[in-house]
């Protein structure tokens, strides 16, 4: 793990070391590395995908190939630097699948009727830059009042985490990343507006000051309320594919396009 801290983003190092925690040391935490051999991974494999959560429901599809991705990468780092001479995932098999089934996405009417069940103004404004831009939700809580341009485009040039209670900036999650999105006219004006009623803030200063967290338990909150099926945050960014070329685009973008 140490060797990977100067190479991984402090985000994607906390992620690996949460799943190594987890659901790999409690399990293999007191093998040697050559003594996890494929019966081993598979009965841990099967333990993992027998799960159930309190509400019963399983490990998602996607979390599975995650962990196992997590376990065959250690063991191709001790075949690479430790000469282990070959690593047992590939002949155990893999677990999960690399890509959801299924992308959940609300029309702009339903997202009007969960926006209409957020009861705080900035909490419901937030919602509304997700779902009207397609930005990241740590893009959207890096953002400070000199990102939001004249021009009424926002400039996406960071990212905003927390790890072990140390607030970062990051570079975008790929170069592409770095953007400018154009936002309509009531989104500008209700923006200003807001940062208006922030006593004292400065241009470098972040506009939302609520966390992750707290944007996923409100989505779950108000959709229930609404009477909608909660979808994830991250799901806002694609309330709609262009069928003939797959590719997605926000709301704002298609209604632009149209007009």
């Amino acid at each position: 793990m140490e060797d990977m801290e100067h190479r991984l983003k402090p985000t994607t190092m906390e992620n690996k070391r949460f799943i190594i925690e987890g659901k790999l040391l409690p399990y293999f935490g007191r093998l040697k590395v050559c003594d996890i051999d494929t019966i081993k991974i598979r009965k841990w494999q099967n333990e993992l995908i027998s799960y159930r959560g309190e509400d019963g429901k399983p490990f998602s599809q996607t979390y599975l190939k995650t962990v196992n991705n997590q376990l065959s990468a250690l063991m191709n780092y001790a075949v690479s630097h430790y000469h282990l001479a070959f690593n047992p995932c590939k002949a155990a098999g893999s677990m999960g699948k690399s890509k959801a089934e299924e992308m959940h996405i609300w029309t702009q009417e339903q997202y009007e009727q969960f926006s209409g069940a957020i009861q705080k103004s900035s909490v419901k404004l937030a919602f509304d830059m997700l779902f009207y831009t397609g930005m990241r939700s740590g893009e959207l809580l890096a953002l400070t009042p000199a990102d939001i341009l004249p021009s009424k485009r926002v400039d996406i040039n960071k990212n905003y985490a927390k790890v072990k209670g140390e607030e970062l900036f990051l570079e975008p999650k790929t170069p592409k990343a770095k953007r400018c999105i154009s936002i309509p006219d009531f989104l500008y004006d209700d923006i200003h507006k807001y940062i208006s009623k922030l006593y004292g803030i400065g241009k470098g200063d972040r506009i939302f000051y609520f966390t992750k967290s707290a944007l996923e338990k409100e989505i779950k909150r108000a959709s229930e309320k609404a009477g909608l099926t909660p979808i994830r945050v991250h799901d806002l960014r694609h309330p709609y594919v262009k069928p003939t070329t797959k590719k997605i685009t926000t709301f704002f973008e298609d209604f632009r396009a149209a007009a």
